[in-house]
């Protein structure tokens, strides 16, 4: 039995944070520093055909104005297809098309407010199943000359950035020998983390070049290679300092405002930038991939799954961010955790003219999972059995078969859900007693299951540093960001457990 681990503990920054002592972002303040500000499209898609800036640039306190055509860098993790600041072309509303460093951020709203931005609006496209169309106006007209992974297998001159098909056993086999066939269209659609910390981060760039970024990033190293990777710069010449995070839930890797920072502190050499976005702008910045999701699955009259087959549209926004691995990772796990010996996913990830989506919790796991999982109730009630029994009957056991043709080890789901039925018949008042609530009506509160599983990104290296001081103290270094989720804290008990320390 453990000593510390698993034992409730005061979270070592938890002190900090509820007197007021844990600095943010928008609580840092350098000598000489400046507030950065952007001016997003009113366009949802159009050329850029002029910016006048001159009435702005006269704007007393002003100290750079940069559009993207003075920064024309792109920037990316699964294609290299964001600009700093919109160069040509702009892709969704709110969009940065040109951004303002300032004394004050009066000077900076002032200016931005005398900017001149002319647009040739182009035809835009808001649903992912439309902009798959062969006559759906091109988001990105020639998008296989842009850098990308070779996970990605995109469609050139379509809006399909991300195709993938995996199988499993036969579908004319399986739909054979089933006595029923079920088809289900669901959607889900794109959210906003609407973390409490808004999106900032504080950059400056030396009279050498070197960059030094401030901020709440979930994945500075990732970020480090990806500044470096844009600029054509080692990654010596970056460094990126995260410090504590107001929220996270996978909205805050990537560059977000710290590409507005970096553009604008390259032009004012040797003074720090601080960009924070207002609540629209994050809210126009980052969402989590909205998807549609097809299912026809066979199944026998006992509910025996004989094959299911999955059609999934994912809704990656304007650039691709994460969509094309979060695609893939959803994809794979679309058919459930479920021992189905006949299968098929077919997955796209398509442009639309809205914000860019990219991780948010699950990692596409959310949206297949709610689809599987609403269609296995419908089943259940088709069929006149009860959800739970379904699911055992059809859960993947030890040596289970994937789509991907994965073979799972230690899976014990079939333990997990009998615990679950005991704990659900469990006689619970509230559960069948109706709940007063006096500004929302009457509710009635109710008990279910779903069942889901998730696989990790492989493969992946986690390193820690432990140093013992003269004194008997420990110090921990690890590059884990702590964005809420008490990591520090479960180290420090890790560690104390480990070398025997009692306080």
């Amino acid at each position: 039995m453990s000593d510390i681990v698993g034992k409730p503990l005061m979270r070592i920054d938890g002190w900090a944070k509820a007197t007021g002592q844990a600095l943010y972002v928008a609580d840092l303040v350098f000598p000489g520093m400046l507030v950065g500000k952007f001016l997003g499209s009113t366009c949802a898609h159009g050329r850029i055909k002029k910016i006048n800036l001159e009435k702005a640039k006269r704007v007393k306190g002003v100290k750079a104005i940069i559009t993207g055509r003075d920064f024309p860098y792109l920037h990316g993790e699964c294609i290299i297809n964001i600009p700093f600041l919109a160069i040509d072309k702009v892709r969704y509303v709110g969009e940065p098309v040109v951004a303002v460093a300032a004394e004050d951020e009066e000077a900076a709203k002032e200016a931005l407010s005398l900017v001149e931005v002319e647009y040739e609006e182009l035809p835009a496209v808001f649903d992912p199943e439309e902009a798959m169309r062969e006559d759906a106006p091109l988001i990105h007209e020639e998008m296989e000359k842009y850098q990308y992974i070779s996970a990605v297998k995109m469609i050139p001159k379509t809006n399909i950035c991300q195709h993938f098909v995996l199988s499993l056993g036969s579908l004319e086999e399986g739909f054979a020998r089933s006595d029923y066939i079920f088809e289900d269209r669901f959607t889900t659609p794109q959210v906003q983390h609407a973390a409490i910390e808004t999106h900032g981060s504080i950059a400056q760039v030396d009279t050498q070049g070197r960059i030094t970024l401030w901020g709440q990033n979930d994945s500075p190293h990732r970020a480090r290679k990806e500044i470096a990777q844009a600029l054509g710069i080692p990654q010596a010449r970056v460094r990126v300092i995260t410090g504590y995070v107001g929220g996270n839930f996978g909205g805050k890797g990537g560059l977000k405002s710290e590409a507005i920072a970096i553009a604008l502190a390259h032009k004012v050499r040797g003074r720090p930038v601080k960009v924070i976005f207002t609540r629209e702008e994050v809210f126009r910045t980052i969402t989590r991939s909205g998807c549609i999701v097809y299912l026809k699955t066979g199944v026998r009259r006992d509910g025996k799954i004989m094959v299911r087959e999955v059609k999934l549209i994912w809704d990656t926004g304007a650039y691709a961010e994460k969509g094309p691995t979060i695609s893939l990772h959803g994809g794979s796990l679309s058919l459930g955790p479920y021992d189905i010996p006949h299968g098929r996913v077919e997955s796209f990830t398509v442009f639309t003219n809205k914000p860019m989506s990219g991780a948010m919790r699950g990692y596409g796991l959310p949206q297949v999972a709610f689809a599987y999982e609403s269609q296995m109730d419908l089943i259940a009630e088709r069929l006149g059995i009860s959800p739970y029994e379904l699911r055992m009957k059809n859960i993947v056991h030890e040596r289970s078969k994937v789509v991907t043709g994965q073979r799972l080890y230690a899976v014990g789901l079939e333990e997990c859900l009998i615990k679950v039925k005991e704990e659900l018949e469990r006689p619970d008042e509230a559960v069948e007693r109706k709940v007063k609530l006096l500004p929302l009506g009457n509710w009635v509160r109710g008990k279910g299951l779903a069942v889901s599983y998730k696989s990790t990104k492989t493969p992946t290296v986690s390193a820690a540093y432990v140093k013992i001081d003269e004194d008997g103290s420990v110090s921990i270094v690890t590059s884990t960001v702590e964005v809420g989720q008490g990591a520090h804290t479960v180290l420090t008990q890790i560690a104390a457990e480990v070398l025997g320390i009692k306080e």
